[in-house]
């Protein structure tokens, strides 16, 4: 366990609030959140970062197109005999 994170979390158990000041979310922003969102882009990094500070974040499916399909014979299968 690490003693040091621990006590960084009790600490802002006691106050909890979202300032990334504390010692507590800024670690967790800089080891947990900042890796995840580290894009090419970092404008684009930033933007997610905010709309999900924000609860204002809309996540929607992407189409995948179809897999290709690989058609066999009955007799390649082991059809009827």
């Amino acid at each position: 366990m690490d003693n040091v994170l621990y006590a960084e979390f009790l600490t802002w158990k006691d106050r909890p609030s979202l300032d990334r000041t504390s010692a507590f979310l800024g670690r967790i922003y800089r080891e947990d959140i900042g890796p995840c969102l580290s894009f090419t882009k970092s404008e684009l990094s930033q933007l997610v970062q905010n709309a999900v500070e924000n609860n204002s974040l809309t996540i929607e499916p992407v189409a995948v197109s179809a897999l290709p399909m690989v058609k066999a014979n009955a007799i390649e299968c082991g059809g009827p005999k």
